[in-house]
């Protein structure tokens, strides 16, 4: 946008060089005909001259006007624009900021369930440690058992 604003701008004071340039050398042509000819009255260049003079100033009045206006405008969209950055900048943050609470809120969550899968899985260690124990005890029993019996039926 800044760029297009710098065009037309180069633009504008371009075509007011030229413009200035044209006139310019429509003074100096005037100024040259007079002059080569003898038969023109000195009143006739000096109103010539006043005259084109006066169109001068106010072309350079009109042209220095745009120009303020020019530099008014582009002025006023880099203001907005800066402004608009601001705004852009301080969505970015709150937006970056809700980003991190949430992210935050997340491992917090991660963290608590993987610590509740811990203690879960030793529980779940101690269980089979205790039911191993009961296994074999009863294991042990039986195998007793049957040798009592066993032992007993040879006795008899």
């Amino acid at each position: 946008m800044n760029d297009k604003v710098i065009t037309e701008l180069k633009k504008k004071v371009s075509a007011s060089r030229c413009l200035y340039i044209s006139h310019i050398e429509g003074i100096e042509n005037v100024v040259r005909l007079h002059k080569a000819s003898a038969n023109g009255s000195l009143k006739d260049i000096l109103d010539q001259s006043s005259s084109n003079a006066r169109c001068v100033e106010k072309l350079l009045a009109v042209e220095a006007a745009k120009g303020r206006s020019i530099f008014d405008e582009l002025h006023g969209t880099l203001s907005t624009q800066k402004g608009e950055i601001a705004v852009f900048a301080r969505e970015l943050r709150k937006k970056f900021n809700d980003s991190i609470h949430h992210t935050t809120n997340i491992s917090e969550f991660i963290n608590g369930v993987f610590d509740k899968l811990t203690e879960e899985s030793k529980e779940t260690g101690n269980h089979a440690n205790q039911v191993d124990e009961i296994q074999t005890k009863n294991i042990n029993s039986t195998n007793l058992r049957r040798h009592l019996r066993y032992i007993s039926n040879l006795i008899k």
